[in-house]
């Protein structure tokens, strides 16, 4: 029984933390440093502490980038084959790409639960 209780009591202090850190966090620093208010009824997550978030996180931070963008276009044809636009157009989306910032939104209405992922990208 005391382990239910325990249990019952660690749920809910992690609640009630992640609840308080969400609500506190009702803006988005954008990746040009300005800041998006969106009001109290939204609630604003880092992306990096989600599902989706984190794996693009970590793909910025530990995967071949370049590589990868190169793959996409050279699959996609958007670029004649051997082509040094393959090289020079994936470096300059891998440096916007790892400036990105990611969030998740979530908002509820009428007993419906909404979120998405927000990606900001500053490109001068």
């Amino acid at each position: 029984m005391k382990l239910k209780k325990w249990l019952a009591a660690s749920a809910a202090a992690m609640i009630l933390v992640s609840g308080a850190s969400a609500v506190s966090a009702a803006s988005i620093t954008t990746a040009g440093d300005q800041k998006l208010d969106l009001g109290s009824s939204i609630s604003v997550l880092p992306g990096e502490r989600t599902f989706f978030g984190g794996q693009f996180h970590d793909w910025l931070l530990t995967g071949n980038v370049e590589g990868t963008i190169q793959e996409i276009l050279a699959q996609g044809n958007v670029f004649p084959e051997n082509s040094v636009s393959n090289k020079q157009f994936a470096s300059v989306a891998a440096s916007i790409l790892k400036s990105a910032k990611v969030y998740q939104v979530c908002a509820s209405a009428n007993d419906t639960y909404y979120q998405g992922m927000v990606l900001s990208i500053a490109v001068s």
